[in-house]
Order: C-alpha cells, then sequence, then structure tokens
C-alpha cells in the first residue's frame, strides 16, 4: 500500500474510533510502541503556537504532503527527538486551545497557504470531554494532482515530505515535478569480463527526450592486501579511500563529445583491468561496485552491481 492510501486509511480509521479519539490521541505519549513521525504522518504542539507559526507550518504542510504522498497532520502533541538513534516521538499533548475555532482558522488559510491549493483537505476539531476549550485538530491533506506546490507562508520555498521531515527538494526532482514528460531515463549495464579483461558499461536512455551531457560514476572494489584482486587501467581512474571494506578504483566517465544521447540509444565505454587474484574468492562485501548516472535532463540513478554476479551473467 502506497503511502498516500496509507495516510488516508490511518485518518478514516482515527475518525472511526468516534467519541473515543480524544482519550486515544491523549495516550499516544505513553503507546507502545512509541507514536513516531512517517513520512505520511506529522505531530505539531499547539499550546503556545502563535498564528504565524501556524500559517508557516500549515502551509509547509500543505505543500509538503500535497508534492508527496499526501499525509495525516495532527495538531495538539507535542514530538520531539527521543532515544539513540533518536526519533521524533510522541511526549505527550500540547492541545490546542478552541479546537473547533483553530479548525476554522485552518480551513480560511488553506486556499492561500499554498500555490496551487491542495484539493480534498479534510480538517477535524477533536474536542475534550470535559473541557470542549482543549483539544486537537486532525487534518488529512491527500497527493494533489498538480505539483510541486509551492508553501506561500513558507518564505515561498518548495517542499516535500522526507523521512519525518518537511524539506527544500533539489533542482533536479524540481525539474521533474515541474516537466515530469520531459526527462530522460537513463539505465546502466555492467558486464565484467575475464576473457577480454574490460569492464564494459552500457548506458541507455529510456526516456524519450534526448541527452546532451551525462557522467558515470563507477566505485569499483580492490583490497589494502598485497594481493590486489584488481588494477583498473585508463583515463579518469583513480584510487579513493581506505576504511575497514578496503579502497575503491574510482572512474568517472562521460560523453565529453558532442554527440547527443538519443531516446533508446546506447553508449559503451570501456575500461580494461588485469587480475592479480582470485575474484570468485572476494568477500561479497568487496565486490560491489556502485554506480551513479548523471545528466543534464534526468533525475540521478544509483545502483549496486556485484561484480563476480555481473562476471558470471555477461561472459
Amino acid at each position: 500500500m502506497d503511502a498516500s492510501s496509507i495516510a488516508e486509511s490511518y485518518f478514516r480509521d482515527l475518525l472511526a474510533k468516534g467519541v473515543g479519539l480524544f482519550g486515544f490521541l491523549n495516550e499516544l505519549g505513553s503507546a507502545s510502541p512509541p507514536a513516531t513521525e512517517t513520512e505520511w504522518l506529522d505531530f505539531k504542539g499547539a499550546s503556545k503556537i502563535q498564528d504565524s507559526d501556524v500559517q508557516k507550518y500549515w502551509s509547509k504542510a500543505l505543500a509538503g504532503f500535497g508534492t508527496t504522498q499526501g499525509g495525516v497532520l495532527i495538531w495538539g502533541l507535542d514530538c520531539r527527538k527521543q532515544g539513540d538513534p533518536a526519533i521524533d516521538r510522541v511526549i505527550g499533548p500540547s492541545y490546542v486551545a478552541n479546537p473547533t475555532a483553530f479548525k476554522s482558522r485552518l480551513m480560511e488559510l488553506h486556499h492561500m497557504a499554498s500555490d496551487p491549493p491542495i484539493g480534498g483537505v479534510e480538517v477535524e476539531a477533536i474536542e475534550d470531554p470535559n473541557d470542549r476549550s482543549r483539544g486537537f485538530v486532525v487534518c488529512y491533506i491527500p497527493e494533489s494532482a498538480l505539483k510541486p506546490a509551492r508553501a506561500e507562508y513558507a518564505a515561498k520555498q518548495f517542499y516535500v515530505r522526507i523521512g519525518d521531515d518537511f524539506v527544500v527538494p533539489g533542482t533536479a526532482l524540481l525539474r521533474a515535478l515541474f516537466v515530469p514528460n520531459s526527462n530522460a531515463r537513463l539505465s546502466v549495464l555492467m558486464h565484467v569480463s575475464e576473457r577480454s579483461s574490460q569492464v564494459i558499461f552500457n548506458v541507455k536512455n529510456e526516456g524519450f527526450v534526448m541527452v546532451k551531457h551525462f557522467m558515470l560514476v563507477v566505485d569499483f572494489p580492490m583490497t589494502l592486501s598485497d594481493k590486489i584482486p584488481i588494477r583498473m587501467i585508463g583515463p579518469n581512474i583513480t584510487a579513493m579511500g581506505d576504511d575497514v571494506d578496503g579502497t575503491y578504483w574510482h572512474i568517472s566517465l562521460g560523453n565529453n563529445s558532442n554527440e547527443p544521447l538519443f531516446p533508446h540509444a546506447v553508449q559503451q565505454f570501456h575500461v580494461n583491468f588485469k587480475y592479480v587474484a582470485t575474484v570468485s574468492a572476494f568477500p561479497k562485501k568487496m565486490r560491489e561496485a556502485g554506480i551513479t548516472i548523471y545528466a543534464d535532463s534526468a533525475l540521478p540513478v544509483t545502483a549496486t552491481k556485484d561484480v563476480v554476479a555481473s562476471m558470471k551473467a555477461w561472459v
């Protein structure tokens, strides 16, 4: 189930609790396992919040959840970093004052807080049965059909939901969101051949627009022992780093020619190597090559290839 479906299902389950919902939310701070923030769930304390902060956070949440996969925002619960590793978890209530008026304010701000406005937003006020002047406000923000959405009250920034936070996206992601059908889609196949003593990289444009410039970056494993399994030979190749896993040959390859990579076309790169030991004897973590492709009209693509598996598949 995707995040959007999970968020809506969670929201409906909360409302189904009826008069018991206030008690459920009130006890989340002592829940086991602890209630934590996720890519589709966010909590915001409200006991001391100012209207300017309400505008800013509501704007972020609408833009972030709307641009990503939707989510649920619950006002009135204090959430802080706890544990090791530290994660955002609910520690107790920080009530909304006058939940019905707060709900009304959110709905008033709704159409102005993001550009474009997010459709299908639902807001529910949950009052304390014993003190109707306090409580919680639960909001469901669906994924928007019009992406990206800009947070009008949060410095007019674009936001996406990553993990348990709203973050400003990078330029490549923004480009993909603004013009989703004008991006190339690159893939790479790695052939490792003992017979020809070459590593062969086939870069294919599987998208619908050409790529003018791209770069293939590969971290290829070797060991620090006197029995170096692979020695890479060629330009743009350097030995990098040294940690418990060993050292890696760092390879940068790019289409420096003026010829673009057209849709469905393939460009091939060859890197020579020679063996000093038996590659099949590598520990598994010493056999993984990390590959990343960068291009002017595509999102970065990262993959991990098992060197020995690639040898067996392509020799």
